[in-house]
């Protein structure tokens, strides 16, 4: 059986550098509450959530799988509780 990959397809138009900055980016403005008009004055303003609406679960959900991947944990952490203090 093949291991499951979250990412399948979903960011295909995305770099593995491109794909970094976007979670980056996507988890800086959910977590850190960082502007968004902050980081679209940079290089690197891509995101993996949509950016003009209200963050929903699916995209925690992404950010916390890439994070898992790349073993940072306490990333992890603070999306979990993010996302469980989410109204549905």
């Amino acid at each position: 059986m093949d291991k499951y990959d979250p990412f399948e397809g979903v960011f295909d138009e995305y770099d593995d550098e491109e794909l970094y900055w976007a979670m980056l980016n996507s988890y800086d403005v959910i977590v850190n509450d960082i502007k968004i008009e902050d980081i679209v004055i940079t290089d690197v303003e891509f995101f993996i959530h949509d950016i003009s609406s209200k963050v929903k679960k699916s995209s925690i959900d992404i950010l916390i799988a890439y994070f898992e991947e790349t073993e940072e944990y306490e990333r992890c952490a603070v999306l979990l509780k993010i996302k469980n203090d989410l109204d549905d």
